[in-house]
């Protein structure tokens, strides 16, 4: 005879993914403030934290120019946004308890509050056009050789 397991039942894992975001938090100790109180800046959970994004585009251009030559261009640009930072959301406060049951209080410490946020963005540029060698283009192995121009 089997044992059904007591108390609430286990979390689905899409539930158990929203109680990461919900109860999530990072401590790290930061160094001794002048007066020697340890200091701790708290990372607190987002429930708006969002997946990194890309929006990326390429635009190319090809033709063969005579028997042994060809022209190859090919443009990028490409859009992050959403990407994770790391933001300080208010100044240091003097705390002297912790955020989850302990056996015994701890020393007074500074703590900085910051929260995991979606608050970077950037964009990449580049122009490229490959030199292929004559051997290549008859059916050589050779590799192409590619001349970048990051913008």
């Amino acid at each position: 005879m089997t044992s059904k397991p007591s108390g609430p039942p286990l979390p689905t894992h899409c539930a158990l993914l929203r109680m990461v975001e919900d109860d999530f938090y990072l401590s790290s100790f930061i160094g001794d403030a002048p007066n020697g109180t340890p200091t701790f800046a708290r990372f607190n959970a987002n429930p708006n934290f969002a997946p990194e994004q890309l929006n990326a585009y390429e635009v190319g251009y090809r033709q063969l120019i005579g028997k042994n030559l060809y022209l190859d261009v090919a443009g990028f640009f490409n859009h992050y946004h959403d990407l994770f930072s790391e933001d300080i959301t208010g100044g240091f406060s003097i705390q002297s308890t912790l955020p989850y049951p302990a056996p015994a209080p701890p020393p007074t410490y500074l703590l900085l509050p910051a929260q995991f946020q979606n608050d970077l963005y950037g964009a990449t540029t580049a122009v490229k056009s490959p030199r292929m060698a004559a051997d290549e283009i008859s059916g050589g192995c050779a590799a192409p050789t590619h001349f970048c121009a990051y913008l």
